[in-house]
């Protein structure tokens, strides 16, 4: 996170050398820590930023606006407190007050010079539950420091972008003085597709959960708001056993996930009292019908010409396509390599790796025991091994990649006389000389799912490398997702 001022020295002075366009809601959005922002958001964050001071049973709601943020909070909020509302009962917090109120947001309600009815949050009940639309690595960093849970939850961007259309407008349109017009479907659309909305660039908040989920799973919760729809019972399951409070036997046997199920449902909840006339007290302009549209899969196609249509999808395609599996150029082969270390320092580790045509067909893949080294070494003897075997099975043409940005530069730099892992590069530098075309590539860990598979299978009894022909039964889905471009950010994102 880069250094930021305090809220006491934030002054006019530092909003006017910010980058800024045009805003939604308000005649400018400024980019702040690489986040588009209205003017009361920055204020906000820096003192969220400073002040917030995590606890280790905290539970983060995150998402980009519009992306099924209410409808989150309302299940996260009645699953991690079904211990003291039961979700049948008639006096339920959800049936009197909004999701909103029950889970604040630290940027837009705790934080907020706006909030009338600020709550302290240390007086909260525990297990305390915040939402935030600010992206992963602007979160304080005693969230990044603490063991608290995060659920991020993502949603199409199509969709997405026509929710959050329709809300800037009725926000414009509910605001007594009302200076602004409101925006057409094209312009919001620009403003969309280049990344110009409050919390953008969509590719980088999602982008930022993402990758945060892949290195830190029992952390980070990664959500897809249309799996959440298409099976909520084995979501929600999924989601209090992440936030060490599965449901037992005797509950889901009872009816309670049900129940749960029932309480927060789109339906359920618009029609709420609350939600039909009641408005967000810390954020007044706000009425809570607002946050109840249709909540519908696909409604974007009723809005979106066939031009809108290719250039988000290209955007999309360009933003997400370095996080998803890449199929090499006919006649190129592909070589995925990783390292595996049993922690950080130096333990028993491994290396291993697959290769794979320009149709993502699996035509070998490699382990290797190489005892006790540290990771970064293991990371190197991927990347030899890698060539290595190429090399032997007659592959003129490759492309190698690997997911530690370290060992990346490594061998594409020179390397000290001094330096630990100088034999390893040297040995990795005389092969890469040979009478081939290679190409060095950094991927994102998601992009290299089949070869950490093959790192971390190696067995301790011998010191060989280990071929496989056939890929083992466990890296079969793996292996045909990569191919057929499911399970990764892109699938989940177009």
């Amino acid at each position: 996170m880069e250094e930021t001022p305090t809220t006491e020295t934030f002054h006019e002075e530092m909003l006017h050398s910010l980058p800024r366009e045009k805003g939604w809601t308000d005649p400018y959005i400024y980019l702040f820590q690489h986040i588009w922002c209205r003017q009361p958001h920055i204020k906000a964050i820096i003192s969220f930023q400073k002040h917030f001071q995590a606890k280790h049973d905290d539970i983060i709601i995150a998402s980009l606006p519009k992306a099924g943020t209410t409808w989150l909070k309302a299940l996260a909020f009645a699953t991690a407190k079904r211990h003291r509302f039961i979700p049948s009962q008639n006096d339920h917090p959800l049936l009197n007050s909004n999701s909103h109120t029950l889970v604040p947001f630290f940027e837009l309600t705790i934080y907020s010079d706006n909030n009338p009815n600020y709550v302290d949050p240390s007086t909260l009940p525990e297990p305390r539950i915040f939402g935030t639309h600010i992206p992963f690595p602007s979160l304080s960093n005693s969230i990044h420091n603490s063991n608290c849970k995060i659920i991020y939850i993502c949603r199409n961007p199509f969709d997405t972008f026509i929710s959050f259309w329709h809300f800037s407008n009725n926000m414009i349109l509910s605001q007594s003085s009302q200076s602004l017009p409101t925006l057409t479907l094209e312009e919001a659309f620009e403003r969309y597709s280049e990344g110009k909305h409050p919390f953008g660039p969509f590719w980088s908040n999602i982008l930022g959960y993402w990758k945060a989920s892949q290195d830190k799973p029992s952390k980070v919760l990664f959500l897809k708001y249309e799996e959440l729809k298409a099976d909520t019972k084995f979501e929600l399951k999924r989601m209090a056993q992440f936030l060490d409070c599965p449901f037992t036997q005797e509950e889901e046997s009872g009816g309670i996930i049900d129940s749960i199920i029932e309480l927060c449902s789109f339906g359920k909840m618009k029609e709420l009292e609350v939600n039909k006339s009641g408005k967000i007290p810390d954020r007044r302009i706000i009425e809570n019908k607002h946050f109840f549209r249709k909540g519908e899969i696909g409604d974007w196609i009723n809005y979106f010409s066939p031009e809108m249509t290719e250039k988000l999808s290209k955007v999309i395609e360009e933003k997400f396509d370095q996080s998803a599996w890449s199929h090499p150029e006919e006649e190129w082969l592909k070589v995925n390599v990783d390292g595996a270390c049993k922690s950080g320092t130096t333990e028993r580790a491994s290396c291993g790796g697959v290769i794979r045509d320009h149709e993502g067909r699996f035509l070998l893949g490699f382990t290797k025991n190489l005892g006790y080294c540290d990771v970064i070494s293991a990371e190197l003897w991927g990347i030899k091994m890698g060539l290595e075997v190429a090399w032997e099975m007659g592959a003129r043409k490759i492309v190698i990649e690997m997911d530690s940005t370290y060992a990346h530069q490594l061998v594409l730099s020179r390397v000290q006389e001094l330096h630990p892992c100088l034999s390893l590069v040297n040995a990795i530098h005389q092969i890469l000389a040979r009478q081939w075309e290679v190409q060095i590539v950094h991927v994102l860990r998601e992009a290299n799912r089949v070869a950490d598979f093959f790192a971390s299978c190696a067995t301790h009894e011998s010191l060989d490398l280990v071929k496989f022909v056939q890929p083992p039964l466990d890296a079969t889905h793996l292996i045909s997702a990569d191919a057929n471009g499911i399970g990764t950010i892109r699938g989940l994102a177009s």
